[in-house]
């Protein structure tokens, strides 16, 4: 079995703050449906349809709840193929940068930039527009840190 990376917190949110920052973002996503006032996620139109927009407020609940247990689930297999030993804190930030581009998009939507509403036309391209500049930027940079580490350490 080969030997895991040392812990390097320049590379990831550590837990907390990314933590703080995914619920403010899911938050964030929240509200603004409910200023807006109309959801526009099919999965919670069913519960705001039946019991008012404001259901919008207690839906990240769940949604934060769910993204915990998937990054339960995630961590031990990332950290066994990947061998990053903080590798809770690199599927976090890749969660907060899925939302965060998301919510940009969500805004950029509402205020009408003719780009946003395009990517909100198919969800491929929404998918597209969440993979490209943040996930694949941010996994190929943390494959060069942690590749750039790793040398380091075996020229000692």
């Amino acid at each position: 079995m080969k030997p895991m990376l040392p812990r390097d917190r320049s590379i990831a949110f550590p837990k907390r703050i990314g933590w703080l920052i995914l619920v403010l973002l899911v938050y964030f996503d929240a509200i603004f449906t409910v200023i807006i006032g109309k959801e526009g996620n099919p999965l919670w139109q069913i519960f705001t349809n039946r019991y008012g927009i404001w259901t919008d407020l207690i839906a990240p609940i769940p949604v934060l709840l769910a993204l915990y247990v998937g990054i339960l689930l995630l961590t031990p297999i990332v950290r066994r193929f990947d061998r990053y030993p903080n590798s809770h804190e690199v599927i976090l930030t890749n969660l907060i940068i899925v939302y965060a581009i998301y919510d940009l998009y969500f805004i950029l939507n509402f205020v009408g930039f003719p780009l946003a509403v395009d990517f909100f036309a198919s969800k491929i391209k929404l998918i597209i527009a969440l993979l490209v500049p943040g996930i694949i930027p941010y996994n190929i940079f943390l494959e060069y840190r942690l590749l750039k580490q790793k040398n380091s350490s075996n020229s000692l």
